[in-house]
């Protein structure tokens, strides 16, 4: 039987902490709980929509997800200012090239999204991954140029600082597409498929909690057209078998899975709905009664 690693959030104890922090720093007390509110507020309201893929930095004092312009993909943020959400702007120009499925890193420094834009000349390609560091507030994005190929890159997650899960058409399944590693703790960066993640269908749309080791991703069925969502547990360096979710699946799409920034909710889109929420703890134990 798997069993998840969940570390206790200790609310008293954080709040405690965020206190003193704003005392040395000048800024208002409990900021980071009032911005968690207010997102979790949006949730429930269903105010937070995206094409694919949300992105909640630490605190939560911002997000980011996809919109649509124009018929092309790009990326936009909210910022929290004192309980109240931004207008969303795009982090980048729009133009011909298309930017989406932002995945921010644990500590939030990093964003990694998918892209057609190209290494070299100005026409579009199929898409790699990309990433931009918070220090230029992402204005530096730059392609990952070891995991550059002539196929289907994206929806790249990070595991740990040297170690990035990604979905890839590199096996040859046609249009689907299959969980690759990237480990770059090697002299030289090595990319080889997840078997244990994989299977004959579709498997992307990537998010991780480094808090419980879970991993969550969609998988599409080509035969069926259905797209539900799959649960797998880190522990060392394999995975445990992904579990579907049938708790949470239906006969609609169950995409773009997302865990808030302290591990107590996923997120998720049904069909072309606005993102919902289920706590972790439910996702444990469904998984644990699966597994038994």
């Amino acid at each position: 039987m798997y069993h998840l690693r969940m570390t206790p959030r200790n609310v008293a104890l954080s709040i405690s902490i965020i206190l003193l922090l704003s005392s040395c720093t000048g800024g208002g007390p409990g900021l980071s709980n009032i911005c968690k509110q207010a997102f979790l507020a949006a949730i429930d309201s269903g105010a937070i929509h995206s094409v694919n893929g949300l992105a909640i930095s630490p605190g939560y004092r911002s997000y980011y997800v996809t919109e649509w312009f124009d018929g092309k993909a790009g990326l936009v943020g909210s910022e929290c200012r004192h309980g109240s959400w931004s207008a969303r702007r795009p982090l980048y120009s729009i133009g011909k090239y298309q930017d989406y499925q932002p995945v921010l890193s644990q500590d939030g420094e990093r964003l990694y999204f998918t892209s057609t834009r190209p290494i070299e000349g100005d026409e579009p390609v199929r898409q790699n991954v990309w990433m931009a560091s918070k220090q230029s507030k992402w204005g530096d994005a730059a392609p990952i140029l070891a995991l550059v190929s002539p196929e289907w890159d994206g929806h790249a997650v990070e595991i740990s600082s040297q170690l990035l899960l990604f979905a890839s058409g590199r096996s040859g399944k046609e249009t689907l597409v299959d969980i690759f590693e990237f480990d770059r703790t090697a002299n030289e960066a090595r990319i080889n498929p997840v078997t244990g993640l994989n299977s004959k269908m579709s498997d992307n749309d990537l998010a991780f909690d480094d808090g419980s080791e879970l991993l969550v991703f969609s998988r599409y069925d080509p035969e069926t057209e259905d797209i539900d969502l799959f649960a797998a547990v880190r522990s060392g360096y394999s995975w445990s078998n992904p579990v579907a979710l049938t708790a949470l699946n239906t006969n609609q799409w169950e995409l773009s899975p997302a865990f808030t920034p302290d591990g107590e909710y996923l997120l998720f889109k049904r069909g072309e709905g606005p993102f919902q929420s289920v706590p972790i703890a439910k996702i444990a134990e469904f998984i644990a009664r699966s597994d038994m």
